[in-house]
C-alpha cells in the first residue's frame, strides 16, 4: 500500500523517495518478490515501486546532499540476494520473461544500482548463474525502451568491470 501511494503521489518528491527508503518498505518490496515475484502481477507493481525509489534525481541537490535514489540504491543493493532475485526472475522459465512490464521494470531498476553502486552490481552479475546472459537477453529484447534501457546497464557493468567488458 505505502508503494501505491507513493506511485500515485502527483507530484513525485525527493522528500517521498527518502521515507520509502528510510522505512522497512523497501525490504518488504524485496520480501514480496521472493514470495510471489513469478506472478507478472504481482512483480511488475513491486519491480516499478522499486525502479522508482532507486532513480536517480536530475541534477544536483541542494546543499551536495547524496540523492536519495543513490541512498535507496546502495540500501537495495546491500540486501543479501536482492540483485540475484531480480535477474532470477528474467529467467526465460520465470513468468516475467514475457511480460513487458516487469521486464521494463527490473531493467531500470538494475541499472539504477549499477549506476549508484557498479561493483556490487558487477559483482551480483557475474556471480548470478546465467547473470550477463540475462542482461544480454534484455540487450535483444523487441521493445525499444527495455533494449534501450538494457543498453545503458550493459555500458554502467562494462565500466567498472573487465570481466563484463570481455562479454
Amino acid at each position: 500500500r505505502p508503494c501505491i501511494r507513493f506511485l500515485s503521489t502527483p507530484s513525485f518528491s525527493i522528500q517521498a523517495q527518502l521515507a520509502l527508503g528510510a522505512s522497512s518498505a523497501l525490504a518488504t518490496l524485496v520480501d514480496v518478490l521472493r514470495r510471489g515475484g513469478g506472478d507478472p502481477a504481482t512483480a511488475r507493481p513491486v519491480l516499478e515501486c522499486l525502479a522508482v525509489a532507486l532513480a536517480q534525481a536530475p541534477g544536483p541537490l541542494p546543499g551536495g546532499a547524496p540523492p536519495p535514489g543513490a541512498i535507496n540504491a546502495e540500501l537495495f543493493s546491500r540486501m543479501d540476494g536482492s540483485l540475484a532475485l531480480v535477474l532470477a526472475l528474467l529467467a526465460p522459465d520465470r513468468g516475467l520473461a514475457a511480460d513487458f512490464g516487469a521486464r521494463y521494470y527490473a531493467a531500470r531498476l538494475l541499472t539504477a544500482v549499477a549506476v549508484a553502486n557498479p561493483g556490487r552490481a558487477t559483482a551480483a552479475l557475474l556471480a548470478t548463474p546465467a547473470g550477463v546472459g540475462r542482461v544480454m537477453d534484455l540487450v535483444a529484447d523487441p521493445h525499444d525502451a527495455v533494449r534501450n534501457e538494457a543498453l545503458v546497464l550493459a555500458l554502467a557493468l562494462a565500466r567498472a568491470s573487465p570481466h563484463v567488458q570481455q562479454v
